[in-house]
């Protein structure tokens, strides 16, 4: 999948596009019907979950193995930023970590782990594949065929053909860090793609984890409600529960509809409306 680059793990038998015809049927019927959220799970969710592991794929692993001893040992001490720039205080680690764990529960529930579980040629989070699966048995988090997708699938139903089931003529919310002309340039764009109504609840941009989201302002109904929230990502899912309707993790690909010309994750772009 993704492009012949990655091969997904899976729990059954299966090929990639019945895998993906399969996602996209439950999430368009899930629009405006039910709450069924989706939250993706790559190299930055793993280290905070897990810690800093080995690469032992990397072109210096040796030097990588030393950085992770010292760092255990506590002989160095790096920042608490994610990869997506949130912050935390060290001393709420702990935690956070089983809030996340927590609100990873709640999501495996009622929706999908979009998770990063892959072989492939450049290395990218293999050292975190088997230890998450053994801190998802660990913890007795559901974990199966029933709610897990490749981390790319999202992507894949927002940019592929077939995007016009999510978004034309729907109703989407848009929860975001974002503002001010970025958000503009946001709304612009998915309107000349289609979409209804767009509106925005605005979230912290470095410590998401902690929001409360605060939904007394948005307009009834919503269609789709589209996250982009980094780790805290998962925080805001679980309170969209109210809202009754898909909730998709989408992560850096909201990039796509601020600007044509991101690609993200080296290949997804925003999709073209056709012109009649």
């Amino acid at each position: 999948m993704f492009k012949g680059r990655f091969d997904a793990w899976a729990f059954r038998s299966t090929t990639e596009r019945a895998w993906l015809h399969a996602f996209r049927e439950r999430v368009v019927d899930s629009i405006g019907r039910r709450y069924l959220p989706v939250y993706r799970i790559a190299d930055g969710e793993f280290r905070y979950l897990l810690g800093r592991r080995v690469r032992w794929g990397s072109k210096h692993p040796i030097r990588d193995g030393l950085g992770v001893a010292a760092e255990r040992l506590g002989l160095i001490h790096r920042t608490n930023a994610t990869s997506w720039g949130e912050e935390y205080s060290p001393s709420l680690r702990i935690e956070l970590r089983r809030t996340l764990t927590d609100r990873i529960r709640s999501i495996a529930e009622s929706g999908y782990l979009a998770t990063l579980l892959s072989d492939n040629g450049v290395s990218l989070a293999h050292e975190y594949c088997a230890p998450f699966c053994r801190y998802m048995a660990y913890h007795d988090l559901c974990f199966g065929s029933g709610n897990y997708v490749p981390f790319h699938f999202v992507c894949e139903l927002l940019s592929s053909p077939g995007w016009e089931e999510l978004l034309e003529g729907r109703r989407v919310l848009i929860v975001t860090s974002s503002k001010g002309k970025n958000t503009a340039l946001i709304a612009s764009n998915l309107t000349e793609m289609g979409v209804r109504d767009i509106q925005f609840v605005n979230v912290s941009a470095n410590h998401s984890m902690l929001d409360n989201v605060d939904l007394s302002t948005v307009r009834m109904p919503v269609d789709l409600c589209l996250v982009s929230a980094g780790v805290g990502s998962a925080n805001v899912l679980v309170q969209l529960k109210p809202l009754a309707t898909t909730a998709l993790d989408i992560g850096g690909y909201l990039y796509c509809f601020e600007n044509k010309a991101f690609v993200a994750h080296g290949v997804f772009m925003a999709p073209e409306r056709a012109r009649a």
